[in-house]
């Protein structure tokens, strides 16, 4: 299980103080307008992965405009220092991540699980969750299939999640594979 999980990833600028706009990467943005220190990640070359950090900032204001998150950091007091920091992975520790209902997990936590169908059958690794507009789609890896599997993540397919065991239980619907 992974410490850290992304939250947002640095869009760009705002203004020439030094405001940055962040794209939010989680269901609630406004989780960010509690948040009083920001930790900044280098992007990584795996979505899957974070890159090394590069500094934790001391949150100065928030403010929200259409579907980003405008962020003054304390020493960040320009559009040159600002701009150094567009895609930069913004993370919080899980102890700071939002709490989660009954069976929601949280992505890192589903990243290398096992997949086996209803009927036994091994068909590899969960390698990433792709968000679209409807639902999740993960997509599983395996010595099986020459291509990835991709399987919506709804109630037809995903049968069971077990986090102790490492494994998701699917059905495969016709024409998945």
């Amino acid at each position: 299980m992974q410490d850290l999980f992304r939250i947002g990833v640095v869009a760009g600028t705002h203004g020439l103080r030094g405001h940055l706009k962040i794209f939010s990467t989680t269901e609630d943005s406004s989780r960010f307008d509690t948040i009083s220190t920001l930790h900044l990640h280098s992007p990584a070359p795996d979505s899957r992965t974070l890159g090394e950090e590069i500094a934790c900032f001391n949150v100065q204001k928030i403010s929200h405009n259409k579907n980003m998150i405008i962020v003054k950091l304390s020493g960040i007091d320009n559009i040159d220092e600002a701009a150094k920091l567009k895609g930069s992975d913004v993370v919080v520790p899980r102890s700071q991540a939002l709490p989660l209902s009954e069976n929601e997990y949280y992505v890192a936590d589903l990243l290398g699980l096992r997949v086996v169908t209803d009927t036994g059958e091994v068909l590899g690794h969960l390698k990433e969750v792709l968000q679209t507009g409807a639902n999740d789609v993960y997509v599983v890896s395996g010595p099986t299939y020459p291509k990835p599997i991709l399987i919506p993540a709804i109630s037809q397919c995903i049968l069971n999640i077990d986090i102790h065991s490492s494994t998701i239980t699917v059905h495969l619907l016709k024409g998945l594979i």
